[in-house]
């Protein structure tokens, strides 16, 4: 009878692939933190923007790998599968949340193939906007999983800058602040 070890399956191979492209291709300025084993629901990375020199924002990120991708829209889109559960903790997020899909290729040996690889990436709350209408809406369905859409062109790079969309996101609470001051301030 043969001994019984843990095995390497297709998926931790996948998994590390990912994670290794998204650390070759992030820009410099993301500073990641890895949010690790069974306590991460549905957090990977949380990610410290630097500009100018200094911490200004954070978000998070679920990676997520694949080797073959569902496309659709004739091509110009990923699908994937994601908990509804989880969807909801997203919408409940104040956090900016993306998700950031691995399409991977694997040698023979199961190492990554960076130039047959990209990472494509989707701000979450666009698409709870998309799906329910509103990127802080629940879903009490008893739907398990959802599929959400991730463009193509949206594509992982060093170069990627998204600072302006996290400063509109900041502008806008910060306007919800100053209305809710200004709404308690007249109640006084």
């Amino acid at each position: 009878m043969a001994a019984d070890f843990p095995i390497v399956d297709k998926n931790r191979l996948i998994s590390e692939a990912s994670k290794l492209l998204f650390d070759l291709q992030r820009p410099s300025s993301w500073h990641v933190v890895e949010i690790s084993g069974d306590g991460d629901f549905g957090f990977d990375i949380l990610v410290h923007l630097e500009v100018a020199g200094g911490i200004r924002h954070i978000f998070l990120i679920q990676l997520k790998g694949t080797e073959s991708p569902d496309l659709i829209e004739t091509g110009q889109k990923i699908s994937f599968t994601l908990k509804r559960r989880t969807l909801n903790l997203y919408a409940q997020t104040t956090v900016a949340v993306m998700l950031a899909v691995a399409v991977v290729s694997l040698d023979e040996t199961g190492k990554l193939v960076i130039d047959n690889s990209s990472i494509h990436w989707q701000w979450i709350p666009e698409e709870l906007s998309r799906l329910r209408g509103s990127p802080t809406a629940l879903d009490e369905s008893s739907a398990g999983a959802t599929n959400v859409h991730v463009p193509i062109e949206q594509r992982l790079h060093a170069r990627l800058d998204i600072r302006a969309h996290l400063e509109r996101r900041l502008k806008i609470a910060q306007s919800a602040v100053s209305l809710e001051d200004k709404i308690g301030r007249a109640h006084v």
